[in-house]
């Protein structure tokens, strides 16, 4: 939309102005929800919260999307040793998101015990019926909504990482209505979301 003046707007103009002012502030007002160390959460894709997960070193984050929910996961190196009961684990987002259709795996590097990690959890995926999978190479993420309402993801980098160390971030066990779930991994799992 291009710019006129107070002024000078018609009705139209003036209500589409005020809609997108209030989708400004929405959108600022969301909470950033820190995923911490083998932990999952789910958040409703109608609302503002933000999600992010960082340290992804040796541990493999996953991010899951249904028509109503996102979840992250954030899990933790070495769980590949007691797969079969992590695997029970990680179907609980599942069973609360329903009907999962995207997923997106993040690395720190493709290549070694990482990639390895990465593609227990892709066939995983698969065998979920899920098949629209990307695989990411990054440090960490975190994931909100834009003006136009769409959801986005974007790597950690030396120009946000002050999304990841905010103040005002809350962590999944303190973080009430701004998120729909969130579970723990496993006994690995942070309390506190860091």
């Amino acid at each position: 939309m291009p710019y006129v003046p107070p002024h000078r707007r018609n009705q139209e103009q003036q209500q589409q102005k005020e809609i997108i002012q209030q989708k400004v502030r929405q959108l600022n007002n969301g909470k950033m929800v820190m995923v911490g160390l083998d932990q999952w959460v789910c958040i409703r894709q109608n609302g503002f919260t933000k999600l992010c997960t960082s340290g992804i070193v040796g541990c493999v984050a996953l991010v899951l999307t249904s028509p109503n929910y996102i979840g992250v996961a954030h899990v933790y190196d070495g769980f590949e040793d007691d797969w079969s009961n992590y695997k029970n684990q990680l179907n609980l987002p599942f069973g609360v998101m329903g009907g999962v259709t995207q997923a997106t795996i993040a690395v720190s590097r493709k290549f070694g015990k990482n990639i390895l990690r990465a593609n227990l959890i892709k066939n995983w995926l698969i065998s979920r019926s899920v098949y629209d999978i990307e695989t990411w190479e990054c440090s960490g993420f975190y994931i909100c909504k834009n003006i136009e309402g769409n959801w986005g993801m974007f790597k950690k980098s030396i120009h946000n990482t002050d999304k990841f160390r905010h103040s005002d971030n809350l962590v999944a066990s303190r973080s009430g209505p701004y998120i729909y779930r969130w579970g723990k991994l496993s006994q690995h799992a942070a309390d506190s979301g860091s």
